[in-house]
Formats: C-alpha cells, sequence, structure tokens
C-alpha cells in the first residue's frame, strides 16, 4: 500500500540537500537565484548543513550527505526535500538511509534523473510516495522565475488533496541550453511542442513506476527497486546515444520487466542522434524493437524529466494512459 505524504502549503518549509552532484559549489549565482525564486512562491528554504560541499564530482563524502538527508526528515518543521541538483552517485547513499526514519516522518522527496535510485529505494523499503518532478536548481532557478507549466503541475501533485487529474501536453517546450552563472541572466527561447506522441496505442491503468533509465537499469534486480507488476512505467534519459539507450532497453526487457508493466511513457529526450532522418534509426525504432511481443500501450516526446516546461509524476500513485487520445491523468491524490 502506498504511503502519501502531507501536501505543502504556504509558509511551510522546503528543505535542500545535494545527494548527488555539487551543482550548488559550481554555480553560486544560479543556486542563490532559485532560493530566493522558490521563497517569493511563499515558502520558507532550509538549506542543509552540507549543501554547497564539493569533494570532486560529489557534493561531500557519503556521510555528509546522508546526515544532510537525516536531519531533513527528522526536522518537523520542514515539509518537503527538496534536491539542489541531480549528477551521479545518489546510489552509493542507499545502503546507508534511514529508511526507518524515513518511514516515521512521511514527507515528499522531489527531484529527477540520478534522483531516481532515492526515489526507487524510499518507496521499495518504505513504501512512501515521492515526486519525480523539478530541481531546485534546473527549474527554480530559470530567469526570471520557474516556468508556468512546471509550476502548475508541481502545485496540483504537491499542494493539493485530491486527484489531479488529467495532465495535458505542454504548449510549448525549450532545448536551448544556457551555461550556469555565465549566459543564463535571460528567458530561454521557447518553440511550439507537437504534443504526445502514440507510439502504440492501448489503454492501461496503475501506479506510476520509473525515472532516468541508466538509474534503473542499475537499481533493477536489487532490494532497492520496487515492484512493477501491473505499473505504468515511466522512464526518459539525458546524455546517452541511441546506442546506449538500446542497451539499456535490452538489459530490462531481460530483466523481465516488460513482462510485468501494463504500460510505458517515455519523457522527451533532447540527444542528438535520435531522429530518424540523422540515423535512419529513431528512438520509437529502438523502442518497438525491444518491446516487440508485448502489447502495453506506450507514449513518448512526454514532457517529464530532462526537459523542460516539466510535469511532477507522484511515484506510486495510480494513473491511466491512453497514448491515441495523447490523455494521461493521475486518478488518486498524491498527498494527504
Amino acid at each position: 500500500m502506498t504511503i502519501l505524504p502531507r501536501r505543502l502549503v504556504k509558509g511551510d518549509t522546503i528543505g535542500i540537500v545535494s545527494p548527488a552532484s555539487p551543482f550548488p559549489a559550481w554555480f553560486p549565482r544560479r543556486f542563490a537565484r532559485s532560493v530566493s525564486n522558490l521563497e517569493s512562491k511563499g515558502y520558507k528554504v532550509k538549506l542543509g548543513t552540507h549543501v554547497r560541499k564539493k569533494l570532486g564530482h560529489k557534493a561531500g563524502t557519503k556521510e555528509s550527505r546522508l546526515e544532510d538527508l537525516h536531519a531533513m526528515y527528522r526536522d518537523e518543521s520542514v515539509r518537503l526535500v527538496m534536491t539542489s541538483l541531480g549528477g551521479f552517485n545518489s546510489n552509493e547513499l542507499l545502503d546507508g538511509l534511514d529508511y526507518d526514519l524515513v518511514r516515521r516522518n512521511p514527507k515528499g522527496l522531489i527531484g529527477y534523473s540520478d534522483i531516481t535510485a532515492l526515489h526507487l529505494a524510499i518507496h521499495s523499503k518504505t513504501g512512501l510516495s515521492s515526486f519525480y518532478g523539478p530541481h531546485l536548481m534546473s527549474q527554480f532557478g530559470e530567469y526570471p522565475d520557474v516556468l508556468p507549466y512546471t509550476w502548475e503541475c508541481f502545485e496540483r501533485v504537491v499542494c493539493k488533496a485530491h486527484p489531479p487529474g488529467e495532465i495535458e501536453a505542454s504548449k510549448v517546450w525549450t532545448e536551448e541550453r544556457l551555461e550556469y552563472d555565465r549566459d543564463d541572466n535571460r528567458p530561454r527561447s521557447m518553440k511550439p511542442s507537437a504534443g504526445w506522441k502514440a507510439l502504440r496505442s492501448g489503454h492501461a491503468v496503475g501506479p506510476l513506476i520509473g525515472g532516468e533509465i541508466s538509474t534503473l537499469v542499475i537499481q533493477t534486480g536489487t532490494e532497492y527497486m520496487p515492484s512493477v507488476d501491473n505499473n505504468i512505467f515511466f522512464w526518459e534519459d539525458y546524455g546517452s546515444s541511441p546506442a546506449w539507450v538500446d542497451r539499456y532497453l535490452a538489459n530490462l526487457r531481460t530483466k523481465g520487466v516488460f513482462e510485468r508493466i501494463d504500460g510505458m511513457l517515455v519523457g522527451r529526450t533532447r540527444t542528438a542522434g535520435f531522429e530518424p532522418t540523422s540515423t535512419g534509426y529513431g528512438l520509437d525504432n529502438i523502442i518497438l524493437e525491444n518491446t516487440k511481443g508485448y502489447d502495453f500501450p506506450v507514449m513518448m516526446n512526454m514532457d517529464f524529466g530532462h526537459t523542460d516546461p516539466m510535469m511532477t509524476l507522484p511515484i506510486g500513485v495510480k494513473a491511466t494512459m491512453r497514448p491515441e487520445e495523447g490523455y494521461l491523468s493521475i486518478d488518486e491524490p498524491a498527498v494527504a
């Protein structure tokens, strides 16, 4: 049974942690703007003691990152735990995380990408739902503010104790990249969205489980991976070549994931080389080849993961998908 975190209301405190890479240390101006933008929405912000730490490619030692996470779950004033950004190496925290502490203090965790490791482990070990959605720096650090679609979806899922209902595709999106603390002092250019793509039609209802695909591959088959039985399985990727995504999907197939799921959602990829015009073999071909023999519905080019603006997906909460209609709804409350 899925345990729901408490809903976030204006005036609540959001705790900020860096469980992966040291982006606050690398980009202090972006970090400061992100905090200011979040506070302007009516929330208090509490920074983890080690949130700005840097140890090579990581945001401090394993112990210091765990210390910040545990402190946020212990702190009764903190209602939501938000990650500063992602990167790498959240998975090394899994065997040190105090899951009993998390279970006793059922508050939401929000972030995406490498934070997949924590989402999956927490849901597997405690049954607690969490939110595959915006980081502090990448989304709340937008100039001059978080993008409207991102904010609307965040509020509907994290702040409202009723079913969010249908989540429509964003009418615009951006693939423009601005270097943090150098070029990111203007809004990014938006372009019209063609909407979500039905790759295989059908109808599926089930809890949402998923995340960033390389982390899903690493975690599947371990004690830190929740069941995917009868779930709507979502995945997205950033930075991998078509060959690597092909490899990841083949790995999930051989591990039996596709035998157990009822539907698949795929986030929009910004990786060059996935277009059939450039390779003759696009992402849709890769997905269809690796899911051959299964009849679950597949919808792709969706607004989650490494794309902006983005929706927020609640882990373990029931959803409905109908790709031929471009339809996705979240059918249960994601918060209590």
